[in-house]
């Protein structure tokens, strides 16, 4: 193994003299490495601060370790594999849980192969299946209890585009899928077959992440020919003009109550950024304000209070839905455009994901950001996903890796009781749970 200033890792068969440049790299020079004892799995640490365990047979990252706040100084593994010890210039020694069996996340595959595209995936109201979309046209059911793929059905048999946008449709058993083909269906995904096929996009033409009504009687579609289509479900039946946008758009996003729709990313006009249309009259009502730099992430929150936008400079940032003004400050964090966001069910808590390979989480109350970032794949994209009763973070990367975090505070409290050995501090408390009332999980 060999690793380079650059933050890349090179594997070496000292038998054949073949040299492999690994797919993934660290943002810093290259100065630890080891190798497991069954030499399956290889891990570096990096003067970014992060570690990454390496899939030696497929010369890639299988996953990043972040939590040291000083240069790491040493890593060792035990016989078994399961558990790695590093220490670094902070003073601290952390123990890593390798096979998973003690830590908050759940790590799955939601593919056979690598995703290689901004993840489309569409989970069930109710939270027990999770729908994802591949590049080759397939889509994959998984059962999130087990977290075992269920079936991989083609949506269209014989033909390979990208799957490009998914959504479920409340209330029903059906989702939609958009492909980057001009393919356009409502998909029944446990019987893998096509119920309704909604025509009217050209063959060259890519679909985006629709935006339905909480009542799944509407929705609305964009696409990368610069158009904006709503429809009846299930009718499947195009309600009023279609709005053409000559310069192109990112993202479009349906309130929950079905009146009004956002349109974001808009070039070419007197108002870029965000605008909002009425559902029944497909005119503009109102434009977002101080919203410049946001492209591809304009969404509805559930309770339709607000907008949540991403901006390529790496912040999010809430609107009012009454006034279209900010509702919050600007939430900085991401190395990077945050392409998609989630808000869990009780409203408190957004989680954000971009590029960077990180999830984070937002104590909206306080609008401070809730404890270290949940790691993904470094320079991967990485979408988080509340679940329908909150316990739960679905974290989907364009590597094909999925996780499934516990995001309970009581959870969180006893982990971190688990990790300190002791009461923690008032300050402590605050870093891991913002907002909340001092009552550390464990008392000595």
């Amino acid at each position: 193994m060999l690793g380079g200033a650059d933050g890349s890792v090179r594997f070496a068969d000292l038998r054949t003299g073949s040299v492999r440049l690994a797919a993934g790299r660290h943002d810093g020079v290259v100065e630890r490495g080891i190798f497991s004892a069954d030499g399956r799995f290889a891990i570096t640490a990096a003067t970014d601060r992060q570690i990454i365990l390496w899939d030696v047979r497929h010369a890639a990252e299988s996953e990043a370790l972040g939590g040291h706040h000083g240069r790491i100084t040493a890593l060792a593994i035990s016989r078994d594999s399961s558990t790695l010890y590093s220490s670094a210039l902070d003073g601290e020694v952390l123990i890593w849980d390798l096979k998973g069996a003690h830590r908050l996340g759940r790590r799955f595959t939601a593919g056979l192969d690598r995703l290689s595209q901004t993840p489309r995936y569409a989970l069930s109201p109710d939270g027990r299946i999770l729908a994802v979309g591949r590049p080759d046209g397939r889509v994959g059911v998984f059962d999130m209890g087990t977290l075992r793929r269920l079936s991989l059905f083609p949506v269209v048999p014989g033909a390979a585009a990208a799957v490009a946008g998914m959504g479920w449709i409340p209330h029903s058993d059906l989702i939609v899928v958009g492909r980057d083909d001009g393919f356009l269906a409502l998909v029944d995904p446990l019987r893998g077959r096509v119920v309704k096929r909604l025509y009217g996009y050209a063959a060259d033409t890519r679909i985006y992440t629709p935006g339905i009504s909480a009542d799944g009687h509407l929705m609305v579609t964009g696409a990368t020919d610069g158009t904006v289509r709503v429809w009846a479900l299930p009718s499947g039946r195009e309600l009023g003009a279609r709005l053409k946008f000559r310069d192109g758009i990112g993202d479009v996003s349906m309130s929950p109550d079905g009146r009004r729709f956002a349109v974001a990313g808009i070039e070419g006009t007197d108002n870029p950024g965000v605008q909002i249309f009425d559902v029944a009259t497909h005119r503009r009502v109102a434009a977002l304000s101080q919203d410049e730099s946001i492209w591809s992430l304009a969404r509805f929150t559930p309770d339709g209070r607000y907008i949540v936008g991403g901006s390529f400079e790496g912040w999010v940032r809430l609107w009012s839905t009454k006034t279209w003004k900010p509702a919050t400050r600007i939430l900085r964090g991401h190395a990077g455009e945050v392409l998609w966001e989630s808000m869990s069910p009780d409203g408190r808590t957004l989680a954000t994901g971009g590029f960077d390979g990180t999830v984070r989480l937002w104590d909206l109350p306080t609008q401070r950001e809730v404890g270290a970032p949940l790691p993904g794949l470094p320079g991967r994209l990485t979408v988080p996903q509340f679940t329908p009763d909150g316990r739960s973070l679905l974290a989907i990367t364009d590597a094909g890796r999925a996780y499934l975090w516990d995001v309970r505070p009581s959870r969180w409290m006893r982990q971190a009781c688990d990790v300190a050995g002791r009461t923690l501090t008032r300050t402590e408390w605050q870093d891991a749970l913002p907002g909340r009332d001092y009552a550390p999980a464990c008392r000595r």
